[in-house]
Formats: structure tokens, C-alpha cells, sequence
């Protein structure tokens, strides 16, 4: 008779990890491979597209095997072009060279007014529309810098009329 036992895998918390980590590397282990690894930034920048489907994977969950897949990671993945606000030009969801300029998502802004999308220009008759504004064309850039410019004006100038009209 084939008497399977099962196997309970614990998973340490994060401070148990550093401090295995950490003894790892001052045995000159290194930890994983030999490599020695050091991510203290909220911010990593990923080799692959994270959201590539990974053939190899899918092969295996797909056979009968009793090995453990994970397919997943805990919490969710944050992808600063997805996550955060951004340019429309970088946006990950909808990338600026396959899809239509006129798109946007929750977090996309225009470059050149740095509003949410769409801004007043988004779609535009009378001027190029800002959809289609980039960091690689210079005309973009110049227009960007000129707005900056207004805003700035109105602000000084809204603060030189305050202090006008408060007693020296």
C-alpha cells in the first residue's frame, strides 16, 4: 500500500528572511547562487514584461505531477507606468505605438499641460492635438516649458497682487 504523507512547507515572514539573508552573506554564501542581491528601493526595474505569459509555466501546471507551482506573488506587483501617474507616451496599458494616441487610462497625463487626460487639447482642431505629445520631439518639449512658464507668471503675479494690497 502506497502511503502518501503530506508536506507542510512554512514560509518565513520577511524579518526572519533578512536576518537568513544576512547570515547568508556574511558566511560568504551570498544567498541565492552565490549572487549577492540587495533590493532596498520601493522601485525595481523588470528584465521581462510581467505580464508576458510564460509558456513553460502553463506546460507544467498542466501535467499530473504532485510538485508544488506557484503562480503567483503576494501582494500585487507595482508597475510605475501602470501604477502611477504617467505621460501618456509611457503608458504601459495602452503603449503609444500600437495603439490609438486618442486612449488613455486612469493614470495617463498630458505632457504638455501635465493635467489627467484628456486635457482641453487632447483632441484638438484648431492647435495639434496633445495626445500625441512626446519627449522625443522637440516641438513637444518647447510647448511643455512655455506652459510651465505661464503658470509660473500667473503665480507670481497672483502673489505680487496679494502683497499689494496687504499694509507695509
Amino acid at each position: 500500500m502506497d502511503a502518501r504523507v503530506p508536506v507542510v512547507i512554512y514560509i518565513s515572514s520577511e524579518e526572519e528572511e533578512e536576518d537568513s539573508t544576512e547570515s547568508d552573506t556574511a558566511s560568504g554564501d551570498g544567498g541565492e547562487g552565490g549572487a549577492e542581491t540587495s533590493d532596498d528601493s520601493d522601485c525595481v526595474i523588470l528584465e521581462e514584461d510581467p505580464f508576458k505569459p510564460n509558456e513553460e509555466l502553463s506546460e507544467r501546471a498542466s501535467d499530473d505531477s504532485d510538485d508544488v507551482l506557484v503562480t503567483g506573488v503576494k501582494g500585487q506587483a507595482v508597475v510605475a507606468c501602470r501604477d502611477y501617474p504617467h505621460p501618456r507616451h509611457l503608458c504601459v496599458k495602452f503603449p503609444f505605438d500600437t495603439t490609438s494616441r486618442e486612449i488613455h487610462c486612469d493614470q495617463c497625463h498630458c505632457y504638455v499641460c501635465e493635467t489627467l487626460a484628456p486635457c482641453v487639447y487632447w483632441r484638438s482642431e484648431e492647435t495639434l492635438s496633445h495626445c500625441h505629445a512626446t519627449d522625443k520631439i522637440k516641438h513637444w518639449k518647447t510647448l511643455r516649458e512655455t506652459k510651465k512658464n505661464e503658470i509660473v507668471l500667473r503665480l507670481n503675479n497672483l502673489n505680487l497682487g496679494d502683497s499689494k494690497s496687504q499694509p507695509s
